[in-house]
């Protein structure tokens, strides 16, 4: 279980830190990706030069690791800041709670490290945000929990466990967004498009709530079943914009020139995502990265 919540905090962190125009974040897949590679499937076993192995590998200036520590019903979130430029660490962060309130504890733990990053700009972010502000979006620990097995199922092309996964998440909060997205793509990725459909209506419905990279990725979502091909295009095009080393958006570029048989434009995009799994060290986690190529 608690694998889990550090796969949820990771996930909270990058979306939060992903909303700072000048910092460019790695994403999940890319940071999961190397640690597969290295063999690692317990976060608490890290030693620091692993960690430091990782960061480098990813590309990073600057990293942030932690753990969670339990005793008895009270539970410890713990973070470092790391600096792989001038090896040395930044800023070191912990927060004690209970585990019911686990995702308040992130949300200002990403709070604590946001103010970090931003306090050579005087331009912090104040207590109050730590309410008014999250960087989950449900509640409910237990739906958080379903939505981060959905994702893991997801990511293994098992599609019909990870709905399940996302169903639960949502019998458990009906007005978590994010699993509403992923059962669209799901949908899609085993060709219901009726279903899908449904589910990508419920998620654009709610867009006003959302930052700006997930409404972009809104935006990608309706395209992809209402839009043309090129608004597809258009709208990956914009999530480049804020994070080019995410291979899955290069293989959707590529992916949308191949359904329109532009092969001499789908290939360097499909090149592009597989060098960037190559430049990290990582294997992609889809037969389709190679075989659409």
């Amino acid at each position: 279980t608690w694998n889990i919540w550090e796969e949820g905090i990771q996930s909270c962190l990058i979306n939060a830190l992903s909303n700072l125009s000048d910092l460019a974040v790695q994403s999940e897949q890319t940071i999961n990706g190397i640690l597969n590679n290295e063999g690692i499937t317990n976060y608490a076993s890290l030693q620091p030069e692993v960690v430091h192995t990782i960061a480098k590998k990813s590309g990073a200036r600057l990293y942030i690791a932690g753990n969670i520590n339990r005793a008895g019903e009270t539970i410890r979130l713990n973070a470092l800041m790391g600096d792989l430029e001038n090896k040395n660490e930044v800023s070191s962060f912990h927060l004690d709670g209970k585990s019911l309130n686990i995702l308040e504890m992130i949300d200002s733990l990403s709070i604590l490290i946001k103010n970090s990053l931003l306090m050579s700009e005087l331009r912090m972010v104040q207590p109050d945000e730590i309410h008014d502000y999250k960087d989950y979006t449900t509640k409910s620990p237990e739906a958080y929990r379903y939505f981060i097995y959905g994702n893991m199922a997801f990511y293994r092309n098992d599609f019909e466990t990870a709905k399940e996964w996302y169903m639960q998440a949502l019998a458990s909060d009906s007005t978590f967004y994010n699993p509403m997205a992923k059962l669209a793509v799901a949908y899609y990725n085993e060709g219901n498009f009726e279903a899908g459909r449904e589910w990508c209506i419920r998620y654009y419905a709610k867009k006003d709530r959302y930052n700006m990279r997930e409404k972009i990725g809104a935006n990608f979502l309706y395209a992809l079943f209402f839009g043309t091909t090129y608004d597809r295009i258009k709208y990956l095009r914009q999530l480049l914009d804020l994070d080019d080393q995410n291979a899955l958006t290069w293989f959707n570029i590529g992916d949308a020139y191949l359904e329109m048989m532009q092969y001499d434009k789908a290939i360097p995009e499909f090149e592009r995502a597989l060098s960037l799994f190559h430049q990290y060290g990582t294997k992609p986690y889809w037969l389709a990265f190679y075989a659409e190529l």
